[in-house]
This record gives C-alpha cells, structure tokens and sequence, in this order.
C-alpha cells in the first residue's frame, strides 16, 4: 500500500493500532492513543464552532507539556494551520515570519 503518512494519518493510525496504550505523558497527566485522538477532535470541533474556516492559521502560546501536541493535531483535522508561537522568540524574527497574517488582519476566534 502507498499511502502517504501526514500527521493526521499517523494520529488515526496510532487510534487505531494503539487506542488503549498510553500515547502522551506530561508530569502527573497521561493519555491513551485514543483519548489524544479524541481529544484533539475535541479540540477541531471547538475551533470549527468558533468559525474557523480551511486555510486560517491558528497561532497560539504554550509550554511544552499535553496541550501543546493536542495544538499540532487539532487545526489540522479543521484544515488549518497550526502556529505555535515560541515565547522565546524575538519579536524581530516574529515579524521576519513568512506565515504572520498581514499587519491589521485581526485575530481571529
């Protein structure tokens, strides 16, 4: 079979090979394969229910533990594009970014 494994493809292969196996582990909190899987579905449905649209960008800051990994699989399950944002990062290089919304678009949801 050649099929290409996109991250989403490997979330849904991992569900469905490894649901009941413990898959993310952050400090005191785990989680099965299947429930990173439904919690980023979770998490899609959310963004959908705010009007987030394919294509928008979903920028967000967060430490490196659980909530980060769920940011990297939910927008994409909506077709948009994940942009974690790294709080160490210059505001110079933030800007020199190639994927920022243009100056004055609002943030959305």
């Amino acid at each position: 079979m050649n099929v290409p494994l996109t991250p989403i493809r490997c979330l849904y292969r991992a569900v469905d090979l490894y649901g009941k196996k413990t898959g993310v582990v952050s400090g005191a909190t785990s989680f099965t394969y299947a429930q990173f899987g439904e919690r980023c579905e979770r998490l899609a449905a959310g963004l959908l229910s705010e009007g987030i649209r394919p294509g928008d960008r979903i920028a967000y800051l967060s430490f490196n533990h659980n909530q980060l990994l769920d940011g990297y699989y939910g927008p994409p399950l909506t077709r948009a594009t994940p942009r974690p944002t790294n709080r160490r990062q210059p505001p110079r290089n933030a800007r020199a970014s190639p994927h920022t919304d243009p100056p004055g678009r609002p943030a959305r949801g």
